[in-house]
């Protein structure tokens, strides 16, 4: 039985050693089969002494049965008599008798090989125990043996034989790795990103002064390893990457964006009062323009009985003034212009003054307010839109609502319908007073509702109807009157109204 099987999780995996520590292994191995002492293998801290030993006993266990104990502080002579036996043996009766004596009564082995780490650690009899569990194997059973043990440079070399009587242990020094394997096995260590920033050269100025030992090598490096990454960190910080800068630009671009569409919305808002402005500016002079014209239509008016009475005169001495008379009331009876006068006037002066008179007195109300615009509908007073309001479908989906009062908008009406469902969107405006106007003024009140959306400056909604898909709703938008379709009513979802009130 191999015993070094019961005790795998004991042993590291195995490593591929360096020419110097393979210098070690040889000589362990060489000892092992023709030395009759007990071997210490010894070292400084930090030497390597821990990993010889897991590739002696990797390497040893194809010739030899091995065991392999970790001394500590709490090591107890039984207990360490009992693993070391159940390694080599299997399940055995282990009893209080010394080492030497227990191993007697097992069975004979051709090789066996102990080895114990930390050795210093071991109660200084459980050391004689092993000295002489050694010499009777070897000598009484005649029967290869083999004791090693770990320890510090300085404790093994305070060792001796027992009584004095038999020559020192066999002391093996673990060796320092050479120049080369400091390099190779410093490289190791250094992380992938850092590995170019350590060339051979700088690896052996961070070691300088070392003793070429595993342990002090990986401690060097480990300072190197933490400055270098400082370094690079400090260096980032210094230098910005490419990235960070154009990360900065944009960030400026979009801290710049803001202001530039605020200054487009009063570029905009601007150019809306000075169209409003001209709009107004161009009627009052239009009207004045049509009010001279009639005078001077009206000055024609009174010189042509005139003229004709005066022809009549020339033309017929004999007529009395009763038929100076009728001529001159016959004359008033003829129309004020004749069809050559009126093709002869331009378009937009032959409009009756009752439909000029609504859009003056819009135009009037919009020049004296007080700087206040808002979007609103002009009551076109013309005999056909009056005509078509008044031939307007019934809406049976609103036949449950009751006529709208004034100044009213009915938010809750609007978050009470069913999100799936339509209605028409007529028209939108800044300003509550004008909604309100403008429902009254388009005949289809019973069937209209107005809503205030809920983000930023108030806008009021004005829609009508109330439609189970789009297709009636945009039916029903196709048979409003034609001064309602000059606004461009659109169907719109109750999902929508609702989220704008949000």
């Amino acid at each position: 039985m191999q015993a070094v099987t019961e005790q795998t999780a004991l042993l590291a995996a195995p490593v591929k050693n360096t020419a110097s520590q393979q210098r070690v292994l040889e000589r362990l191995h060489y000892l092992s089969n023709f030395s009759q002492q007990l071997l210490i293998l010894h070292g400084p801290q930090g030497a390597g002494k821990s990993t010889l030993l897991e590739l002696y006993l990797e390497q040893a266990s194809e010739y030899a049965e091995v065991a392999y104990v970790i001394a500590n502080a709490r090591s107890k002579v039984s207990h360490l008599r009992t693993q070391l036996l159940t390694q080599l043996y299997g399940t055995v009766a282990v009893s209080d008798a010394p080492l030497a004596t227990q191993l007697q009564r097992q069975r004979s082995l051709n090789h066996a090989a102990i080895v114990i780490d930390d050795a210093e650690l071991l109660p200084t009899n459980f050391i004689a125990e092993l000295q002489q569990a050694l010499q009777t194997m070897r000598v009484q059973r005649q029967q290869k043996f083999t004791i090693i043990i770990a320890a510090s440079s300085q404790w093994a070399r305070q060792q001796r034989a027992p009584n004095g009587n038999a020559s020192s242990a066999e002391l093996v020094q673990v060796e320092p790795f050479d120049r080369q394997e400091q390099v190779l096995f410093a490289n190791s260590l250094l992380p992938d990103k850092l590995r170019r920033r350590f060339n051979a050269e700088r690896i052996l100025q961070q070691l300088q002064g070392s003793d070429g030992y595993p342990g002090d090598i990986q401690q060097r490096m480990a300072y190197a390893i933490v400055a270098a990454q400082a370094r690079a960190s400090r260096d980032e910080a210094e230098q910005p990457s490419a990235e960070s800068t154009t990360a900065s630009a944009s960030s400026a671009a979009s801290e710049a964006a803001p202001a530039r569409r605020i200054a487009l919305r009063w570029v905009l808002l601007s150019a809306a009062l000075l169209a409003l402005a001209m709009a107004a500016y161009v009627t009052r002079d239009l009207w004045g323009m049509a009010s001279t014209s009639t005078t001077t239509l009206k000055n024609t008016r009174n010189e042509t009985p005139s003229a004709a009475t005066t022809a009549a005169e020339n033309h017929s001495n004999d007529a009395n003034a009763a038929d100076t008379e009728s001529n001159r009331v016959a004359s008033l009876a003829e129309p004020l212009l004749t069809e050559q006068q009126l093709e002869l006037l331009p378009e937009d002066l032959s409009i009756s003054y009752n439909s000029a008179l609504g859009d003056l007195q819009s135009a009037a109300e919009r020049y004296q307010n007080d700087g206040k615009f808002a979007l609103s509908w002009v009551k076109q007073r013309d005999a056909s839109n009056a005509d078509s309001a008044q031939t307007t479908t019934h809406n049976d989906d609103f036949a449950d609502l009751p006529l709208l009062p004034s100044a009213i908008v009915d938010n809750a009406w609007v978050a009470a319908q069913a999100p799936q469902h339509y209605a028409v969107q007529l028209m939108i405006t800044s300003d509550q007073a004008s909604a309100e106007a403008f429902v009254g003024d388009s005949q289809l009140a019973p069937f209209t509702r107005i809503y205030r959306k809920g983000q930023g400056p108030h806008q009021y909604v004005i829609i009508y109807g109330r439609y189970d898909n789009v297709d009636a709703a945009r039916q029903a938008a196709n048979a409003l009157p034609a001064a309602i379709q000059r606004l461009s009513p659109w169907p719109k979802s109750f999902a929508a109204m609702q989220a704008e009130m949000h």
